[in-house]
């Protein structure tokens, strides 16, 4: 007779081999003890042991250098850092333009809700004010003249969504490089500060070694094989008063794409938040969507006239299962409204995100490879039909989710990345 799984205790249980946990904390390989706007800071993986993809996590101590106080943009952990690259030997295996775009302002506000961020403001930067923060005060914070403090954030990107242990002592050197954004770009244009330095950076991470004999277990398979995620950030520029049938062209090539999402940000001349923002350009009078190889997706148009709340739901979407209750954002009804040339402030940015899901049934990402549409013979086609005249010059950011497998051969201990 077959029993449920409540009743089938004849089910085995995995026991974990015997093994060590070591916490590795890495400082940058570069060798300086101050990183200034501009500074690339390089970290180095040990090649040993088995390297858990969800405990990395970058911390810093960073000293403000301002007359008054500033108002740093989106997520402040996240935000001095304008470039992530992963690097596997010699070879550049993820690159992530606008990091802190990406992981502070998408990520945080797709896959963290207003309690997850309340729980970490500390960490993660928010507010920054002496009074106790409300639900209102988790997006960028308030910098005192000269202030001094630490941040610290979980590492987003192709290594931390590894569905497996990543196996560093078959593998060749793994390395993090986190690129500084300028000065301008990390605050709003209320007040600039004269330079913002980083110090006592580690990237910090656990370590798991199994012995010997697990490790002849892994290199007697010939290739292994770990299911990964990344993102990648394109842009191009909508002109102001312009109206109708509008089409932007991104040539970005991929064998799976999970979702693509649209910021519509505005120029850093006329935008307070600079890139933190995104605004509906059409004012609520038109539509969006994107075309894949002569396919548009999603099939009907998301409508900011007519069925403008709906955006939110698809937003869930491509974020994961719709009806999945840790499934949450953080953007409120003032952040979703952000149109045409609306007024923000740091506490509250526009926050209007097309989110477009594209996977071709939602699977657990370590039960299935490649459930996404490819791109790779057919550029990106973002369409955007508006009746209302633009009402500021905006860079369109197109935010792709792709699946990526890296693919290492123990035999040689070399190891390629397939995306």
């Amino acid at each position: 007779m077959s029993l449920p799984n409540q009743l089938d205790y004849s089910q085995s249980i995995s026991e974990l081999p015997e093994c060590t946990n070591y916490e590795v904390t890495i400082v940058p390989s570069t060798g300086a003890t101050n990183y200034l706007p501009g500074s690339i800071i390089k970290f180095d993986f040990q090649q040993r042991g088995f390297i858990d993809p969800s405990s990395i996590v970058v911390r810093y101590k960073y000293t403000l250098a301002s007359a008054a106080n500033a108002e740093m943009i989106a997520c402040p952990a996240f935000t001095p850092f304008q470039r992530l690259e992963t690097l596997i030997g010699s070879s550049v295996v993820e690159s992530i333009n606008q990091y802190n775009q990406v992981a502070g302002f998408l990520y945080m506000n797709t896959q963290f809700d207003v309690a997850m961020k309340y729980g970490q403001q500390s960490a993660l930067g928010y507010f920054g004010a002496a009074a106790v923060p409300s639900l209102e005060n988790l997006d960028g914070r308030v910098c005192l003249a000269n202030e001094v403090g630490t941040f610290s954030f979980p590492l987003v990107g192709l290594l931390s969504s590894s569905s497996k242990l990543i196996p560093a002592f078959c593998m060749p050197q793994i390395s993090v490089q986190l690129t500084m954004d300028q000065v301008a770009q990390m605050f709003t244009t209320t007040v600039v500060p004269t330079n913002f330095t980083i110090s006592n950076i580690e990237l910090a991470y656990n370590m798991l070694d199994f012995g010997r004999s697990v490790e002849l277990a892994v290199l007697a398979m010939p290739k292994v094989y770990l299911k990964c995620w990344s993102y990648a950030n394109s842009s191009a520029t909508l002109a102001t008063g312009i109206s109708g049938s509008l089409s932007l062209v991104y040539n970005q090539k991929y064998a799976s794409l999970k979702a693509a999402y649209l910021i519509n940000t505005g120029l850093a001349a006329t935008s307070l938040n600079k890139w933190g923002d995104s605004f509906d350009v059409t004012s609520s009078s038109g539509d969006y969507s994107i075309m894949i190889a002569g396919q548009t997706y999603p099939q009907r148009s998301l409508s900011a006239l007519n069925n403008k709340s709906y955006i939110l739901q698809e937003l869930r979407r491509a974020s994961g299962n719709i009806n999945d209750k840790n499934n949450n954002l953080s953007v409120n009804i003032r952040e979703f409204d952000a149109a045409g040339a609306s007024a923000t402030t740091y506490i509250q940015p526009g926050k209007f995100i097309i989110g477009i899901p594209l996977e071709k049934l939602h699977i657990p990402s370590d039960k299935c490879i490649l459930s996404g549409v490819s791109t790779n013979n057919s550029n990106i086609t973002v369409n955007i039909n508006t009746a209302t005249a633009t009402a500021q010059a905006s860079t369109i950011n197109l935010i792709l989710n792709y699946d990526a497998i890296i693919e290492v051969d123990t035999q040689t201990k070399d190891a390629r990345v397939r995306q």
